[in-house]
């Protein structure tokens, strides 16, 4: 097995970014990934005291599939988020300060308009994560297991749909749906511990071109493999660095 790709997404909801390497910290997800989220008229997000909220209190794909229409690119060195639509730049900003979060904030409340519940708010705690679980977690899915998909669905899937950080290449469909308990390998030195298999929520269904809905994932899914889930959870068991083409293995 190796990896083929390393994703993180910076903001909770908004598009993926792409990495050739990713640094890992034990117990944590990837650096930056879903390190902010935008609360949809919530102000439920305490900084100073960090605690898991369900994703239904910040915009995301599954109630906000007009998300997908934005394309972002975060500066991990400059700190910055850059956002586009249609090609064209909405902005450029800090986030690392309360103007460049406003201006996040005013883009995000401008582009949404009626779905926007007042005013979003940019959020983010040091070392906490906006996952859709409440445990620190780096998500792994299975090109093969995609491709499956993308048969029964009679349409090409995009991967990014499962909003996976890494996906791997060289296994059987579906092979990972036995791998819970086991440890990932990755060249040699053990990284994660797979502690589920990842269900799948309305967001799959989102077209990440266009925004709109034309895929009724957990129906293709539960008609064609009994089941509605794809790619596993693991935590953090070393800290150190992985990057696309590293070989995998299981123990």
């Amino acid at each position: 097995m190796r990896i083929s790709a390393l994703y993180r997404y910076p903001v909770k909801g908004l598009s993926a970014d792409k990495l050739t390497k990713a640094d890992l910290q034990k117990g944590h997800g990837l650096a930056f990934d879903r390190f902010w989220a935008l609360e949809n008229g919530a102000r439920d997000f305490d900084p100073d005291n960090p605690k898991f909220l369900p994703k239904r209190r910040f915009l995301q794909l599954a109630q906000n599939p007009k998300l997908a229409q934005l394309r972002c690119r975060f500066d991990e060195n400059a700190q910055t988020l850059t956002i586009l639509h249609n090609k064209k730049q909405l902005l450029c900003a800090d986030m690392t300060n309360a103007e460049g979060r406003k201006e996040i904030e005013q883009c995000m409340t401008d582009f949404m308009a009626d779905e926007v519940q007042g005013s979003p708010r940019l959020v983010s705690a040091p070392n906490h994560h906006f996952s859709d679980i409440p445990q620190k977690a780096v998500s792994l899915i299975n090109m093969a297991s995609v491709d499956e998909i993308s048969q029964a669905a009679g349409k090409k899937i995009s991967p990014l749909r499962f909003r996976g950080n890494i996906y791997i290449e060289g296994i059987e469909p579906w092979a990972e749906m036995d791998w819970q308990g086991k440890t990932i390998n990755v060249d040699g030195q053990p990284f994660f511990e797979v502690f589920d298999i990842t269900g799948r929520c309305p967001a799959t269904k989102v077209n990440l071109h266009n925004g709109e809905r034309d895929v009724d994932m957990l129906k293709v899914l539960d008609s064609n493999f009994g089941h509605t889930k794809c790619g596993v959870y693991m935590k953090v068991i070393n800290d150190g660095q992985i990057s696309e083409g590293a070989t995998l293995t299981i123990s």
